[in-house]
């Protein structure tokens, strides 16, 4: 899966789980752009993300994201192990 593509998968899960506007998600958004992302929704959003893209994420690695682009580049790597 290209890096666009996983992008636009992930932006439409957080549009989902956070009523936005997927199309506002680029790899520079952080939490705190978003309103309603917390820690509730952003653990929402990582166990939606490994269901969608059939991976395990590590837990550990859940709150050290700064922004969606690490979260694309985890779950690109996550997805390179499969």
């Amino acid at each position: 899966m290209s890096g666009d593509t996983l992008l636009h998968a992930i932006a439409a899960i957080i549009g989902e789980r956070l009523l936005v506007d997927p199309a506002a998600i680029t790899r520079e958004t952080t939490a705190e752009d978003v309103d309603g992302w917390d820690s509730v929704t952003h653990t929402l959003v990582m166990m939606e993300v490994e269901r969608r893209l059939n991976i395990t994420l590590p837990v550990d690695k859940f709150f050290d994201l700064e922004n969606v682009g690490d979260l694309v580049d985890l779950a690109a790597s996550e997805l390179a192990k499969s």
